[in-house]
């Protein structure tokens, strides 16, 4: 006779919504959903950047100033989690 555990983590109902961060690669333009709110990333979640810098702004747009680096930060391409990154 087997006997098997099962360990199970906490559900996502134990957490509370304020805890559900939604990231933005400064590089690449990816959006996507952390795994844990109090550690971050990393590195970006897009197999195609992973860059380690995705929360750091390029030295360029850290010059401009800050009407013209969130009008070039609005204008980046968006993907969605659900599109192929294939």
């Amino acid at each position: 006779m087997c006997i098997y555990y099962a360990y199970m983590k906490k559900s996502s109902k134990d957490k509370k919504a304020d805890e559900t961060k939604i990231l933005t690669c400064n590089r690449c333009g990816y959006t996507w959903i952390a795994r844990d709110a109090d550690n971050p990333p990393k590195q970006c979640a897009n197999r195609k950047c992973r860059s380690p810098y995705y929360n750091k702004p390029r030295k360029l747009l850290s010059k401009m100033p800050a009407q013209e680096r969130e009008q070039i930060i609005k204008n980046l391409p968006v993907m969605s989690i659900t599109e192929s990154n294939t």
